[in-house]
């Protein structure tokens, strides 16, 4: 009776032996399926990377591009403050407008701005 007893278990186990070899086979595919899916997140990745990379360095541009456009603009309207000042110091030397319905008087303050 011992021995009967004694084959069943050798039978359970070898059963469970092959069960445990059949589960660590899947478990296997399923570690070689989850690497090749982590190479591919990674090479998605790397190209996400150059993406943004390539992004800031374009976005990077043209705010130097407006920054450089906004100091010629500031130039140029100080510039032309700087020619308005001038040019109504000729106009009105005394600091008085003429009257606007006299021709004669506007041209009597008018100079020429250089």
């Amino acid at each position: 009776m011992n021995a009967a007893v004694t084959a069943e278990n050798e039978m359970a186990v070898d059963d469970r032996i092959a069960k445990l070899e059949s589960d660590m086979s899947h478990v296997r595919s399923d570690i070689v399926e989850i690497k090749d899916d982590l190479k591919s997140v990674r090479g998605e990745v790397q190209c996400l990377r150059t993406e943004v990379h390539s992004f800031k360095t374009d976005v990077a541009k043209q705010f130097g591009a407006v920054r450089a456009q906004n100091g010629e603009f500031k130039s140029e309207v100080t510039r032309e403050i700087g020619l308005l000042r001038t040019a109504g110091r000729c106009i009105f030397p005394d600091g008085q407008a003429p009257d606007r319905g006299s021709r004669e008087a506007m041209f009597a303050y008018s100079c020429e701005v250089r």
